[in-house]
């Protein structure tokens, strides 16, 4: 059995060009599973292991408190970035990209929390005179004359903050240097727009969402596994890209949430593992595929059990043009348990974990 596990370990370890030169069919799903990467934490003789297992209890247990929030309306919290409608579509693109570098950008800098929903209500209201700050004619001007694109949005955006209590946007020249890469990006590859980043030319129809979160890998800080999804989701919920295919919700990971599931017990480990990084992909994949059994949980819930309630939700969302239910329902009980999972953080409030300053998610002692 050691030589075995010993095996297949080793299968693993091939390099990535290695695996993608063999066919499909050798690359079965079970090489990514959560059971696959406990096999390979038990098979490692060099350090203790760290499995991390998918339990049915905790799953209900979220699913429960998502459906709660759901059905009762309370899901539409402080951090829930409403549409702007007085925007053109190419400037809800640009508010919804610069919105989610800057949200980024607290999390890299260190800024502290706040509340998203005034956040993105005033950097999607910031206008010079009658002019959105985010139309791409703005931008490339901007540019072209060398103004100082972020000092623009703090001084268009931070009274507004202020009004709404919030913390204004800091002075930080690593900050205007990201969104000056941003903009120089933006205007040399998408003229000017980023509703351009899921078309296949800059004068075509044809959108595609893969090709979006492909192209969002290239501003500064895209590249990880939460502000791309994040963006993706809001442009969809802005209708950015009316009536696209949007295919299997992409669930952002964030330290948070994995606390929350660790927390509620939905992904259980073993008692003596006291942190995890989180840092690796199969790890991350654990807990997105803990929320994706979470979400199977609350639709099925809704779809079969006899409630006035659950049916009049379920019909509220089948109602919404353009969006399949599918991803409607994902991308709710994503913000559901994002939201609780960015609350609990704030005040240190997970059972028996928390997520330390270097975003490890430790046990609590």
């Amino acid at each position: 059995m050691l030589l075995l596990i010993t095996y297949v370990d080793g299968i693993t370890r091939v390099p990535v060009w290695a695996l993608s030169c063999l066919p499909t069919r050798w690359l079965p799903s079970v090489l990514e599973s959560p059971a696959w990467f406990n096999v390979r934490q038990y098979s490692n003789v060099l350090e203790k292991p760290k499995p991390l297992v998918i339990a049915q209890i905790g799953v209900d247990r979220l699913a429960d408190f998502a459906l709660v929030q759901l059905v009762s309306g309370s899901y539409r919290t402080e951090h829930f970035a409403d549409k702007p409608t007085d925007l053109s579509t190419d400037e809800r693109a640009n508010a919804a990209l610069f919105g989610c570098l800057l949200e980024q950008e607290h999390y890299v800098r260190r800024w502290g929390m706040r509340e998203w929903r005034p956040f993105y209500a005033a950097v999607a209201g910031a206008r010079e005179g009658e002019v959105s700050v985010f139309a791409p004619n703005f931008l490339q001007a901007a540019r072209r004359e060398a103004r100082d694109y972020y000092a623009i949005i703090r001084e268009l955006v931070n009274p507004h903050l202020t009004i709404a209590r919030q913390e204004p946007l800091p002075d930080s020249g690593a900050v205007a240097e990201d969104v000056m890469k941003a903009i120089d990006l933006l205007n040399a590859m998408y003229g000017g727009s980023a509703a351009n980043l899921a078309r296949t030319s800059r004068t075509g129809n044809h959108v595609d969402l893969r090709l979006a979160f492909e192209r969002v890998e290239q501003f500064p800080h895209f590249s990880g596994e939460g502000m791309r999804p994040q963006f993706l989701k809001i442009a969809v919920r802005w209708d950015v890209w009316p009536g696209v295919a949007t295919g299997n919700f992409i669930y952002p990971f964030s330290s948070s949430l994995a606390a929350l599931f660790l927390g509620r017990e939905a992904v259980v480990t073993l008692r003596e593992v006291d942190q995890f990084s989180f840092k690796s992909t199969e790890e991350r994949r654990i807990v997105r595929e803990a929320m994706r059994q979470t979400v199977s949980t609350v639709d099925r819930r809704l779809r079969t059990v006899d409630r006035k309630d659950y049916q009049a939700f379920y019909a509220e969302l089948q109602a919404k043009s353009g969006h399949p239910v599918e991803w409607e329902l994902a991308e709710h009980v994503d913000f559901v348990l994002w939201s609780e999972a960015y609350e609990l953080g704030r005040h240190d409030g997970f059972d028996n974990w928390r997520v330390d300053e270097n975003k490890f998610v430790v046990r609590k002692k």
